[in-house]
């Protein structure tokens, strides 16, 4: 990592630094040109292009690592909704049962 880099991720906050170290390398490659298109690109909403640009800038083995985080990221995130689907669909037929269970003592009565 340059010297120049080191000095600005210094200045970066803590809980940015990570995605600082991940993509102000390819930022600092761009011309003032392509740094204001891309920025253009993410004032119009389009973070996929936005993203997709950056890739196209990565070496293939930080663009490969990089799609393991989010590989990882959405895999984390989709074990987590299975196990909230799980506890609601169990939360839903334990209160099933009860009812029912409630609706037979009341017949029985």
């Amino acid at each position: 990592m340059s010297t120049d880099l080191s000095n600005i991720l210094d200045k970066v906050p803590e809980e940015l630094r990570d995605l600082a170290e991940r993509y102000l390398p390819e930022l600092l490659k761009m011309t003032q040109a392509e740094l204001t298109a891309w920025l253009g690109v993410v004032l119009d909403g389009d973070y996929e292009g936005a993203y997709a640009a950056l890739l196209e800038r990565m070496d293939t083995d930080k663009a490969i690592a990089e799609g393991e985080k989010v590989e990882a990221h959405w895999k984390a995130q989709n074990t987590a909704e299975a196990e909230r689907r799980a506890f609601f669909k169990k939360m839903c037929l334990d209160l099933l049962s009860v009812l029912l269970a409630l609706a037979a003592a009341s017949v029985t009565l």
